[in-house]
């Protein structure tokens, strides 16, 4: 399959986008599901067996940095070249962020066997224990430390000291709460979740799978394209935020941002054809009605400057904060 292109040109033509037809505001419910069996999962399962553990602990280091490679993640490069604590990139993002001089450990828990980008910058990984051995296999000798998620584990068994796996949504993201918490890092600031796209997928490249399900909400009065993965992604993060404001740092921009800033939450816009045919054979009928973009309305990545000149003093903020909590 080829490399979509999601220039705003391309996509009603390509997308076969509907909008309801009349102008109601419309939410989606949807279902995550593995597109992996569970013989496969399995199988990655025992191949990893032999590699250690990661280790818990409480409050043992200072905030880490969990990028992701959404559009809008250069805009934090400088942030990230500067970041005095552990970076955790994101699948191909370890590859692109060495490409960008920064130093990161791969983190995944995705179980495709192509391997992801990496780079001499990568110092190693952290991966779940389901991901393929061709992950590890590019390791060459560097640290790499495993962990279980709580669908591949019974709740009975000992996962080094502690019971079950780790929790979260159906994203690698949505598990690093969970996962980085316990190891004992103070606090988790997101770089490049973005949850949406302008003109490729991730900053990376494309990713084919990318196109499934694409989705245009509309939050505050701008349109955000996405997918369904991006958007169950935001509503799981944007719960954790709330939950966890003293530990969870959003860096991000995009759709992201847009639902941690609003209070009404998103409506649809548009939905592609696939996703609208997985409707239709449900019965629902509502999007039937051909969408033409909006362009001036749709997000776009910001400037580096405009970025910097927004907050440029959030990472000693989260750390003060944090400070001035365990002394108080």
């Amino acid at each position: 399959m080829n490399p979509v292109d999601f220039s705003t040109s391309k996509i009603e033509v390509r997308m076969g986008q509907t909008q309801p037809a009349q102008k109601t505001r419309y939410q989606l419910t949807l279902q995550p599901k593995c597109r992996f069996n569970d013989t496969e999962v399995r199988t990655n399962i025992r191949r990893s067996s032999t590699y250690p553990v990661v280790k818990w602990g409480v409050l043992l280091y200072p905030p880490c940095a969990v990028v992701g490679g959404g559009p809008g993640l250069n805009s934090s490069l400088e942030i990230l070249r500067q970041w005095q604590g552990d970076i955790f990139a994101i699948n191909d993002t370890a590859g692109y962020l060495s490409d960008q001089g920064i130093a990161s450990t791969l983190y995944s828990i995705d179980a495709i066997d192509v391997p992801f980008k990496i780079g001499p910058l990568v110092k190693g990984a952290v991966l779940a224990s389901r991901c393929h051995r061709n992950q590890f296999k590019q390791m060459k000798g560097k640290p790499v430390q495993i962990f279980h998620m709580i669908e591949d584990i019974p709740l009975t068994r000992n996962n080094n000291g502690q019971m079950g796996g780790i929790e979260g949504g159906p994203t690698a993201v949505c598990r690093t709460p969970h996962l980085f918490l316990r190891m004992g890092y103070r606090a988790l600031v997101f770089f490049g979740i973005d949850s949406c796209f302008y003109n490729t997928s991730h900053v990376g490249g494309n990713r084919a799978d990318a196109q499934w399900n694409m989705i245009i909400v509309e939050v505050g009065g701008k349109q955000y394209l996405t997918n369904g993965g991006f958007l169950l992604q935001v509503q799981w993060m944007v719960n954790y935020f709330k939950q966890y404001p003293n530990f969870l740092y959003n860096a991000s921009g995009g759709f992201m941002k847009a639902m941690l800033e609003d209070k009404e939450g998103y409506s649809v816009v548009a939905i592609s054809e696939d996703l609208r045919k997985q409707y239709l054979a449900g019965g629902v009928t509502v999007f039937s009605k051909e969408h033409k973009i909006e362009e001036e309305k749709l997000w776009r990545p910001p400037m580096m400057i405009e970025s910097q000149n927004a907050d440029p003093s959030w990472p000693a903020t989260a750390t003060s904060k944090l400070d001035k909590q365990e002394t108080g």
